[in-house]
């Protein structure tokens, strides 16, 4: 089996149901693995059993074992899990980004993540500075650097700096930027 990496062809070889990586036929880890993800921008999630750690393209360990969950980089960050209610933000050197204290992160887009804390979302960059608080009840659907949010039940858009770009009077707003008020389908940037 081959795990594609940007930058070279690594495969999996199976021996007493643990896994060890391959490069070009040749065996360059142990065979310890029970678990291994794909190579996303040059590293990989790996597990030897109950927790997972990561490893670079050259099969060297860049964390512990000590996430319980353990999502594929992107854009040079992986969110972890390091309980079983945890989650926190690394970094490809294995260095946390943002500490572990959300009850769910989903994934960066345009370097926004959108953060659970006590049951209320919110908007951080990976930086772990505050966009908006978490004190949304519904997740913000984000648009590029827009954010789609609801407020006191009606539906606006925030920009990155939390000013209001589409007033919080719609009763909801799609992605593809299409507003809904008193049953009537209107566009953003359309009467």
């Amino acid at each position: 089996m081959t795990l594609s990496s940007a930058q070279s062809s690594i495969g999996i070889e199976f021996q007493n149901e643990k896994m060890a990586l391959t490069k070009k036929d040749s065996v360059f880890t142990e065979f310890v693995f029970t678990e291994v993800g794909p190579f996303i921008e040059g590293f990989a999630w790996v597990n030897e059993g109950a927790l997972y750690a990561y490893i670079d393209s050259s099969g060297h360990r860049i964390t512990s074992y000590k996430f319980t969950e353990a999502r594929d980089f992107k854009n040079g960050f992986a969110i972890v899990q390091v309980d079983s209610t945890t989650y926190g933000l690394i970094t490809n050197t294995g260095e946390w980004a943002i500490e572990p204290a959300y009850r769910e992160i989903r994934t960066a887009v345009d370097g926004i993540l959108c953060v659970n804390l006590r049951g209320k979302w919110g908007l951080l960059d990976t930086t772990g500075n505050v966009i908006i608080n978490t004190d949304l009840e519904e997740v913000p659907i984000i648009r590029s650097k827009d954010f789609i949010i609801l407020k006191r039940k009606k539906y606006g858009v925030v920009n990155s700096r939390n000013e209001t770009v589409v007033p919080f009077r719609y009763d909801f707003i799609s992605p593809n930027g299409e507003l809904f008020l008193d049953d009537k389908r209107l566009l953003i940037g359309h009467p």
